[in-house]
């Protein structure tokens, strides 16, 4: 059996795997003695996704193509950030938000000019009917005053769909 000795040094190096020959098969176990660095990384990462026992929150939304024109989608995505920030539902390091251009679509009559925002918010497990409720309203109202003034009497469908 031919290997490649720099991969497997390599690996050695990185994660301080050690190898382990059993019955003529060769294989790498991770060594659990991985640097500091790294284990300081991931408790950090951990504690900002899980500050405070609340669970993550992902917004996610499909926008149709046509919009590129009428709207920053960049600045929309910061907009919503800080929403879901200022929210006090979420802990910063949990929240991601990102939006996803459809090429393809029928929207209504087929007119040109309709466009459509999809979101969908990912959240974790755990929170009370208020909570989830107050989630809905603070993004939908987030998302539609900011869409308002770059899309002022436009046809234009906004939804969002909270999922736990």
């Amino acid at each position: 059996m031919v290997q490649n000795r720099r991969g497997a040094d390599l690996f050695q190096k990185r994660l301080g795997a050690r190898q382990v020959f059993s019955q003529g098969h060769s294989c790498h176990l991770i060594d659990f003695s991985v640097s500091y660095d790294l284990i300081h990384m991931l408790s950090i990462l951990h504690i900002l996704s899980t500050s405070v026992g609340k669970p993550m929150a992902h917004l996610s939304f499909e926008y149709s193509a046509n919009l590129e024109q009428a709207v920053n989608l960049q600045a929309f995505c910061d907009a919503m950030r800080d929403v879901m920030r200022d929210s006090g539902i979420f802990p910063l390091g949990g929240v991601r938000v990102r939006g996803t251009r459809v090429d393809v679509c029928a929207v209504a009559d087929g007119h040109p000019d309709l466009g459509f925002i999809d979101m969908t918010v990912r959240m974790g497990q755990g929170r009370d009917a208020d909570t989830r409720s107050r989630v809905t309203q603070t993004l939908y109202a987030g998302a539609e005053a900011w869409l308002k003034a770059a899309l002022d009497e436009r046809p234009f469908a906004l939804s969002l769909e909270v999922m736990e």
